[in-house]
């Protein structure tokens, strides 16, 4: 899921052309059973889901981005009812290239 999109300023101020640096996050939700945030620990559970997610894209360099994906830290979103919800919050940067018109 698309979190935040951070733009850098213009390298080339006053020139013709726009050149940033934009760092993007986005976050991996993953949903499990309510038990798995309720203990002191996180359960066996969550802690699998988590490192599988974080083990599958630390270091993937999505096409068109400079930097391979950085690992941004995690959050508990919800251990009401049923269901635990855990974010996984990554990053990684590209450069937005326009011609000045």
């Amino acid at each position: 899921v698309p979190r935040q999109e951070t733009a850098g300023p213009n390298r080339f101020a006053g020139g013709q052309m726009v050149d940033q640096r934009i760092t993007a996050e986005f976050q991996v939700i993953i949903v499990t059973h309510a038990q798995a945030a309720r203990s002191e620990l996180p359960s066996e559970e969550l802690k699998a889901l988590v490192d599988k997610v974080k083990g599958a894209l630390i270091g993937w360099k999505i096409p068109g981005t400079e930097l391979p994906v950085e690992y941004a830290g995690g959050q508990l979103l919800s251990a009401g009812g049923r269901e635990a919800v855990w974010a996984c919050r990554f990053r990684t940067a590209y450069h937005e290239r326009t011609q000045v018109q």
